[in-house]
């Protein structure tokens, strides 16, 4: 009697746990395909485009100049001219990504320590691309960057000097 008993606690628990488990796997296994469907609303990253105002005598610029320049490291274009880097926080995520392959929470830590040792300030920030694209027209030695598909094709008012590969 009492080994009976025994077996149908484990067999219970054996089955109750092969449930959990088949049903956490399938879970899963739904939520992978939710992110990977056509239909899925997950938002993928896009290229992003490092831009001046047209009248910035800089044609273009090394990923390694924008690092510096963006990073706090230095801030003057390679002519020598200064820079005034400008944050765009609606693509902030996605350019420091592709820029340094570094996330928020690592970007937002260097940027702390920098501003706490008093070796520099962080970017200016602009809400979104619009109002990137329009600090960029005013100021002639800013520099920033926005999602390829925000530029317009007959702004000929701001430039691309480079631009990077989403990951």
């Amino acid at each position: 009697m009492m080994e009976s008993v025994k077996n149908k606690i484990l067999r219970g628990f054996a089955t109750s746990f092969c449930f959990k488990k088949v049903t956490f796997q399938y879970l899963i296994s739904a939520l992978g395909l939710a992110c990977i469907s056509p239909y899925s609303t997950a938002s993928f990253a896009e290229d992003i485009a490092i831009i001046t105002n047209a009248d910035n005598a800089n044609k273009e610029i090394t990923q390694t100049e924008a690092i510096n320049i963006f990073m706090g490291r230095y801030r003057q274009f390679a002519d020598g001219k200064a820079a005034k880097p400008i944050d765009n926080i609606a693509a902030k995520n996605n350019f420091y990504t592709a820029l340094v392959n570094k996330s928020p929470a690592e970007i937002n830590a260097y940027w702390a320590r920098l501003i706490f040792s008093g070796r520099t300030q962080p970017p200016e920030k602009a809400t979104n691309s619009n109002d990137t694209i329009d600090s960029i027209i005013k100021e002639p030695n800013a520099i920033s960057y926005v999602p390829i598909s925000q530029l317009e094709k007959n702004n000929h008012k701001i430039k691309v000097l480079l631009v990077l590969e989403a990951k």
